[in-house]
């Protein structure tokens, strides 16, 4: 072993010298070096070289760690390509669900488009479903403007009614004697002209109450009813006439009480 190192040595001295040394001379092992140097003890530098080209001849390349990097070089090009498209990609975007609006922002909206329609006077009513899915009517007084008619609980806001929903409870407890609980949903409008003249727009929405057991008419009407869904939409048919109290509903708050019906049985 210490002659292969020296002579090991003293060949790579004289080559060092050498202009045109192999390249792929770090392929040559031990094994490869101590045949060469079986070969020759000493020599000039082109015998010496020879015996190395002649060595490296022999060697077989070394395809399987050539595939090898390859694979490697494969592997590594694929996982930069995963990684930028992973950081690339968009995360998935979460659908959102469509946010329903507040009454008092419903009731906001309403108010600006009542404004820029050159509404004077707004009205606003309460449609009131008691134990029997029976809807509240009131019937108007003889004396009051639109006498006779049935209506639903509604009054004009007043100014000191904040909101419309301030109104809505004031006018229920005024002309029903019954406590609004909960404003549930708004359920459409109509205009009309008021006894002065003025476009009026009314707002009915669907509420509960505390209680339906008690109700006490104010002065402006003289009877209330409780009205069946039936009554309302067996008359259109053509095939029975609408009962007395519907057939003393205006068309416009027959619409809105049908509306009512659906939104409550949904």
């Amino acid at each position: 072993e210490t002659k292969i190192i020296s002579n090991f040595n003293n060949s790579i001295a004289k080559m060092a010298s050498s202009s045109s040394v192999p390249k792929d001379i770090h392929r040559l092992t031990v094994e490869d070096w101590k045949a060469i140097f079986d070969q020759l003890e000493s020599g000039p530098r082109d015998k010496l070289r020879n015996s190395i080209e002649n060595a490296l001849k022999k060697k077989k390349p070394n395809n399987a760690k050539k595939r090898r990097i390859a694979d490697l070089d494969s592997d590594h090009d694929k996982e930069e390509q995963t990684n930028t498209n992973t950081t690339s990609a968009e995360p998935p975007q979460k659908k959102l669900k469509a946010s329903t609006p507040s009454i008092d922002d419903i009731c906001r909206d309403l108010r600006e488009q009542a404004t820029k329609d050159e509404i004077k006077k707004i009205v606003v009513g309460g449609l009131i479903v008691n134990d029997a899915n029976e809807m509240l009517v009131l019937q108007r007084a003889k004396n009051e403007f639109m006498p006779n008619i049935y209506e639903i609980p509604s009054g004009t806001k007043d100014p000191e009614d904040n909101t419309l929903i301030d109104c809505l409870g004031r006018e229920i407890k005024e002309e029903s004697g019954l406590v609004l609980s909960e404003t549930l949903q708004f359920v459409g409008s109509f205009d009309y002209k008021s006894n002065s003249g003025k476009p009026t727009r009314q707002f009915n929405f669907c509420v509960a109450v505390e209680s339906t057991e008690k109700v006490t008419i104010s002065d402006e009407h003289q009877a209330f009813a409780w009205i069946k869904q039936s009554e309302l939409f067996e008359a259109e048919s053509g095939d029975n006439k609408y009962t007395d109290v519907v057939s003393k509903i205006t068309p416009q708050v027959r619409d809105i009480l049908r509306k009512g019906f659906k939104t409550l049985t949904q």
